[in-house]
């Protein structure tokens, strides 16, 4: 009788140890593959490096050319939280502006108040914390800032290589919030013009409305000038 109420218990107790053990692998596994969802690899991680060296290619360009040298014809259109339908603002021509050792910029030639003035390459613009990160020992897809966090996605949609930056942040009111940027890029794969190349195509920006859908803010490249 003693031997079968140690022998049950004994075995109860092997039991409970590896079922113990299973649930502990399991929550290891997990962590793992949490861990590795960040990580960025194969072909996401060669497209990214694609989109830098466009980029890059850019960056080098505008440092070669002159003050007002270059010019381009730029189209943009919106949709703000409580418009109806999407509008077209209409096209423009902007110079390319130097001004001392601060990055290139877009400026109108004619008066626009809205538009977007900043040129992105691989060390300007959220892009570029993911070009360096690309370039690292621990290539990363997301990653995080003192004011946001950045999570990474590059596609090829339209015969255009495109990233998409989705900002995770908070509201002055504490409230969680975002934004996102998408960026169709002029690259080695899909232009073999070399004077467009790291040119973005085309630049979205997308925030949400307090009715649940987006407002939306798009500037599309037509030509160089």
């Amino acid at each position: 009788m003693n031997f079968k109420v140690t022998f049950t218990f004994t075995s109860l107790l092997f039991s409970m140890l590896l079922m113990s053990c299973q649930i502990q692998g399991n929550k290891t596994t997990t962590k793992q593959d949490e861990v590795g969802i960040s990580e960025l690899r194969g072909q996401t991680l060669s497209d990214l490096k694609r989109v830098c060296d466009a980029l890059k290619t850019k960056r080098h360009f505008l440092f070669e050319i002159a003050d007002r040298e270059k010019r381009a014809e730029l189209n943009v259109r919106k949709r703000d939280c409580g418009d109806p339908q999407e509008y077209d603002l209409g096209n423009f021509t902007a110079e390319v502006r130097k001004t001392g050792n601060l990055p290139a910029y877009l400026e109108p030639t004619t008066a626009r108040s809205r538009y977007l003035q900043d040129i992105v390459t691989d060390m300007d613009g959220d892009i570029s914390h993911f070009c360096l990160s690309a370039y690292s020992t621990d290539p990363q897809s997301r990653i995080v800032l003192a004011d946001r966090t950045l999570e990474l996605q590059v596609v090829f949609e339209g015969s255009y290589d495109k990233y998409i930056i989705k900002k995770n942040s908070v509201d002055p009111f504490g409230k969680p919030t975002y934004e996102i940027e998408e960026g169709a890029v002029h690259t080695i794969r899909t232009d073999s013009n070399e004077d467009l190349r790291g040119i973005l195509k085309q630049r979205i920006y997308r925030k949400p409305c307090p009715s649940g859908q987006e407002e939306y803010f798009t500037q599309t490249f037509l030509q160089l000038l």
